[in-house]
């Protein structure tokens, strides 16, 4: 065993359908075509799908309700290559997928068998907000890289920075470290919106490198795409995803920070 590598840490981030949905060896299923009992299973565990086992054993049909929440009426359609995904799809894909098919649920398959369900509420589990808390978590290191690496040749810079952190929630903190003898970098006290209000005031003085990288930076602004994100991901009791609006904030968010990457890697460092 190499020892050194056991004191590094390398955070994985290759989450995946299948760690996010439930697997067909745990959900709830009917052996039988019944729409009575069906329609009591989904009705007493709130299920708008009820996977249907064969007499082979295989998974090929489900019971769906015809809306949403409403088990009143429910009908039998079969799994086809339009509702069904290959389970190890990345959640970078399976969120492109909710987002631009604007469906809510997908069977999980190999290459012959169903294997499980993944559903927009499945994307409330600890492991999605602990995925995108690593993602912006990246966002915000970033571009905090980026300004205190501006900050010794930019004296503009550093006085907005210190304008931004006096309107900050961190400035009383700020200065009690200070008092107390500590000399702790001014980002240690900024939050993700003051990044974002920081880089939009002294776009016109940074090097036009950094330009590229404004119309991203501005969603960390209040009221801005990741700034309602991020305030949601810091509470985890609440849902991420309660309607498409959510699912197409954390698309965006995903997709920018592939972008953000790029831009900084080829441009930037």
């Amino acid at each position: 065993m190499n020892i050194e590598e056991e004191f590094n840490y390398k955070p994985t981030f290759d989450l995946t359908a299948a760690q996010i949905g439930i697997n067909k060896w745990s959900w709830k299923a009917i052996p039988e075509v019944n729409e009575i009992s069906a329609k009591q299973i989904m009705t007493e565990f709130k299920f708008d799908i009820l996977p249907i086992i064969e007499e082979d054993g295989s998974i090929k049909r489900y019971y769906q309700t015809l809306n949403r929440n409403d088990y009143r009426n429910i009908k039998i359609s079969d799994i086809d290559n339009t509702n069904k995904i290959y389970y190890r799809t990345s959640f970078n894909d399976l969120i492109h997928r909710f987002h631009n098919d604007k469906k809510w649920g997908y069977f999980l398959e190999d290459s012959q068998n169903v294997l499980g369900f993944v559903s927009d509420v499945n994307l409330n589990c600890q492991i999605v907000f602990n995925y995108l808390y690593q993602i912006i978590s990246e966002l915000e290191v970033s571009i905090s890289n980026i300004l205190k690496s501006e900050c010794s040749n930019n004296k503009e810079l550093e006085l907005e920075i210190m304008n931004v952190l006096k309107k900050s929630q961190g400035y009383k903190s700020f200065v009690k470290s200070r008092k107390e003898g500590k000399d702790n970098s001014l980002f240690e006290y900024l939050y993700s919106k003051d990044l974002g209000d920081i880089f939009k005031n002294t776009i016109d003085t940074l090097p036009d490198k950094y330009r590229v990288l404004n119309t991203f930076i501005l969603k960390f602004c209040e009221k801005g795409t990741y700034y309602d994100l991020r305030n949601t991901i810091m509470h985890p009791v609440k849902p991420i995803v309660n309607n498409e609006l959510d699912i197409s904030r954390i698309d965006c968010l995903l997709k920018d920070c592939e972008q953000i990457k790029i831009i900084i890697k080829e441009n930037i460092n």
